[in-house]
């Protein structure tokens, strides 16, 4: 009996002398957040482990188990490119309810008061007008390789104050809540101010106000424009269809260029009432991007699509009013017309080439 109770004992004894895969890393996997707003930018200060930013972001460098200061420099110097690459796939945040999209600044070593191990401060910043009412962190970074990783999260962002802590089996941070009147005042300027910033949609409607002969005509194609893209808006926002975000834009620049050309080469303006009808399709699943990636819950996405909708159609109404005594008044030069339409279709062209190739 006392040989096979030795028999057992020695393999676990074994398996005691030889060192596990945690000990690989012996540090604790540890990164503090901090973010913050300041002069119309939110900045995200995250100290993260040197060891998991290097396996993660450079798994493939010969010199990962490396730590001499030229190695260091050396990634910091030129693993800018990977790691912004990384940090914006697995950290996402979110500013009353829209994702933003940010930048690296800054990567560069750094040291955390009561921690002895090294560890890389990552700056990125984040362009916003104003502090958000409701906010969102999704952070997905680590825990692929390792599932203790734990983040430390100080949030100050106006008045929206909040500390938190993120672990494998909770990883967003929330705070803030938008009231339903907030949401709507904010979304309805969201849907004016896309109308005026965004080419293609401008671009388009100016062409069709172009074929129109009078205001009334001009009016009607506008509006069945914009009748035509609440379904698709609503069909993307609820992501019932989704269509590749390349092909709604190489197709809308395409609409761009034929509509452009059809006025210019024949002034027929019955097949524009058709083309702003299916071209207004199109668009809607244009502007539905712009809501497809929020994080709205709730009644907040009712309020937030209808103001968005209102929002659009009173840009599409008012960009109308404008354009149409402007090209009105433009057809007593008798090359002004012509001229105009040709910028429209060499703009439709750029937007295709752009996004078909970069």
């Amino acid at each position: 009996m006392r040989r096979w109770i030795l028999l057992l004992l020695f393999p676990i004894a074994l398996l005691g002398l030889l060192p596990s895969a945690v000990e690989a890393h012996t540090n604790s996997s540890l990164a503090y957040s901090d973010i913050t707003y300041e002069h119309g930018m939110i900045r995200y200060s995250l100290k993260i482990d040197l060891y998991d930013l290097r396996t993660t972001a450079t798994p493939e460098d010969p010199d990962i188990s490396s730590e001499t200061p030229e190695v260091l420099d050396r990634f910091y110097s030129n693993s800018k490119k990977e790691v912004e690459a990384l940090l914006l796939s697995k950290i996402k945040l979110y500013a009353d309810g829209l994702p933003l999209q940010g930048r690296l600044t800054q990567l560069h070593g750094t040291e955390v008061e009561g921690e002895t191990q090294k560890f890389a401060e990552a700056i990125l910043e984040y362009p916003i007008g104003h502090a958000p009412l409701q906010f969102k962190l999704d952070y997905e970074l680590v825990y692929d390789g390792d599932q203790w990783h734990v983040n430390y999260v100080d949030l100050s962002l106006g008045d929206l104050q909040k500390t938190g802590v993120i672990v494998s089996d909770l990883r967003t941070l929330e705070a803030g809540q938008m009231s339903p009147s907030y949401a709507m005042a904010t979304y309805l300027k969201l849907g004016l101010k896309h109308v005026g910033t965004t080419p293609g949609a401008a671009l388009l409607v100016i062409a069709l106000i172009i074929g129109s002969r009078t205001l009334k005509r001009a009016l009607l194609i506008v509006g069945t424009f914009a009748a035509a893209l609440v379904p698709t808006l609503l069909l993307s926002v609820l992501k019932i269809v989704m269509l590749p975000d390349s092909f709604v834009d190489v197709t809308a620049a395409l609409g761009i260029l034929y509509t452009a050309l059809h006025i210019l080469l024949s002034r027929n303006e019955k097949p524009l009432l058709w083309l702003s009808a299916a071209f207004g399709l199109l668009f809607g699943f244009q502007f539905g991007q712009v809501l497809s990636g929020s994080n709205l819950s709730g009644s907040l996405i009712a309020d937030a699509t209808v103001s968005f909708l209102v929002g659009i159609e009173a840009g599409l109404v008012l960009a109308a009013l404008i354009a149409y005594p402007a090209s009105r008044f433009a057809q007593r030069f008798k090359r002004a017309v012509p001229a105009a339409l040709s910028a429209i279709a060499l703009g439709g062209l750029v937007l295709l080439l752009t996004d078909a190739y970069l």
